[in-house]
C-alpha cells in the first residue's frame, strides 16, 4: 500500500499523541513495527479499560521509550502488569503523581527487566486529585530492593517526599552501583542529608 511505502521511505519511528478516546478504538490497529518512542499527553484516562487495553497492545514490544502523562498509581499498575514491556529502556512518568503505590506496582513489573532511564518526577506537593501523590519512604525502599534498578543509569525522584532516610536506602541499595544520574529537586533533603552519599554503596560512581 502507499502507507507501507512511505513508512518504508521515511520510518515512523516516535509518536506523540493525546490518550485516545472511548470512540477512538484501535483493538485492530497492526503495530508499527518501526516505532521505538511513544509519547502519550493530554489528561488522564477517562475510562475503566482504557490503560488495561493499551498494557495488552503488541505496540508496545516495539518501545524503547515510553512517556505518559495523567496516570495513577492504580493505572500505572495495571500497565506495569504488561507482557510487553522487555524491551522498554525508558520510561518517563513526569509529575503524574504515581505514589508510593505506583512505585510499588512498577517494581513488581515482570518484563520490566532492562530499563535504563526511569524518570518518577512527581508534582512536589500534595493535591486532592490524586490520594497520595509523592514516593515516601516505603517507595524509596521498595526502589532500593527492586532488582531492576540494576540497569538503570538515570533515574528522576525530583518532587517526592526523599528525606533523609529514604536517600540512605536507596544510595546504600545493592543494585545502585551502575546508576550515572540521579536527581532529587524538591526531595525534601536538608544539608545534612548530602553527608549520606559519604556512605552510598562503594561502587556507586554518580557523575550528575
Amino acid at each position: 500500500t502507499s502507507a507501507h511505502a512511505c513508512r518504508a521511505i521515511a520510518p515512523i519511528e516516535a509518536v506523540r499523541v493525546s490518550w485516545p478516546r472511548r470512540r477512538e478504538s484501535t483493538e485492530n490497529a497492526p503495530p508499527i513495527a518501526e516505532l521505538r518512542e511513544l509519547t502519550l499527553t493530554g489528561p488522564r484516562p477517562m475510562y475503566d479499560g482504557e490503560v488495561s487495553r493499551f498494557a495488552n497492545s503488541p505496540q508496545l514490544a516495539t518501545l524503547r521509550v515510553l512517556k505518559a502523562s495523567g496516570l495513577d498509581a492504580a493505572e500505572l499498575g495495571r500497565l506495569a502488569e504488561s507482557p510487553h514491556l522487555k524491551n522498554l529502556r525508558t520510561l518517563c512518568l513526569t509529575s503524574n503523581g504515581v505514589g508510593t503505590a505506583g512505585v510499588l506496582s512498577l517494581t513488581k513489573a515482570a518484563t520490566l527487566t532492562s530499563l535504563e532511564t526511569l524518570d518518577l518526577t512527581g508534582p512536589g506537593y500534595f493535591e486532592a486529585y490524586y490520594d497520595n501523590p509523592l514516593i515516601d519512604l516505603a517507595g524509596m525502599e521498595a526502589l532500593a530492593d527492586w532488582q531492576g534498578l540494576k540497569s538503570v543509569r538515570s533515574l528522576s525522584l525530583s518532587g517526592s517526599d526523599v528525606r533523609t532516610e529514604g536517600l540512605r536506602r536507596l544510595l546504600q541499595s545493592p543494585h545502585v552501583a551502575g546508576l550515572k544520574s540521579l536527581s532529587l529537586r524538591s526531595g525534601r533533603l536538608d544539608g545534612a542529608a548530602m553527608a549520606e552519599f559519604t556512605n552510598a554503596n562503594t561502587k556507586l560512581k554518580l557523575e550528575s
